[in-house]
């Protein structure tokens, strides 16, 4: 029994953590954001919808928030882009891409070769 008192209080400091990422990102303090995402492990996709045109708009609509996502424009999204691009190296997303990349690549130039 306490080990299930144990998960959900763990379950609720994670709950509460990530609600501190989203209003850190709503207060536009986008790096310390993304580095509390970082460290809970939060969805790479559910961190790039709090930015517009990341994802397709369809899956971007299915993903919920506490509360209405910042307007972000001009530097400040520039801002923004910076500290996910960090946040993608961090989880190692972009490094993940680029492996993937490098491999569609190199096996579409040996099926061009034949």
């Amino acid at each position: 029994m306490k080990d299930d008192s144990d998960s959900e209080k763990q379950q609720q400091i994670h709950h509460i953590k990530n609600l501190y990422a989203f209003n850190l990102f709503c207060q536009k303090r986008f790096d310390e954001s993304m580095q509390v995402f970082a460290k809970l492990g939060t969805d790479p996709t559910h961190v790039m919808g709090l930015y517009p045109d990341l994802l397709p708009t369809d899956y971007r609509k299915q993903l919920q928030y506490p509360n209405p996502l910042p307007g972000l424009s001009g530097a400040e999204l520039e801002k923004a882009h910076l500290a996910l691009i960090d946040y993608l190296t961090q989880v190692g997303i972009i490094e993940r891409c680029m492996e993937e990349f490098t491999w569609e690549f190199s096996t579409f130039f040996l099926m061009a070769e034949n």
